[in-house]
């Protein structure tokens, strides 16, 4: 693993006491199965139930893992919902820029032909004043 988990989920916290351990020297949340043969003291959310049945294991794990998969549904909808959000602000912040780009360009041209057509002008006028 790159990153520590989010939680990590015990099924027999008696077999699994050094995972609990560790899971509590770094704080990650702690939910376990836990039997009456337990202690649920070290556990953060604890899931009463039968530890050592496979089908009371089975039932558990089943409403975790749909629980986890609606989770993550709703988060990558939520996502997308974001993102032609996120694009719409980026084009209207990027839409006064631009038009400000624009008519900073075109006083720009028009003080380059200004100034092209400033000296014409003085030629143009010398030449008259000349013929005087």
């Amino acid at each position: 693993m790159t990153r520590l988990p989010g939680a990590i989920f015990v099924v027999d916290v008696k077999k699994e006491h050094i995972a609990i351990e560790e899971a509590q020297k770094l704080n990650i949340p702690i939910f376990a199965i836990v039997d009456t043969n337990s202690d649920p003291r070290p556990v953060d959310y604890v899931i009463t139930s039968n530890d050592d049945a496979s089908k009371s294991i089975e039932k558990v794990l089943s409403f975790i893992t749909e629980g986890i998969a609606e989770g993550l549904a709703d988060r990558k909808a939520e996502k997308e919902k974001a993102k032609p959000a996120v694009k719409e602000a980026k084009e209207e912040v990027e839409k006064p820029a631009k038009k400000e780009a624009k008519k900073t360009a075109k006083k720009e041209v028009v003080k380059e032909e200004a100034k092209e057509a400033a000296p014409a002008d003085k030629a143009s006028s010398k030449k008259a004043t000349e013929k005087k």
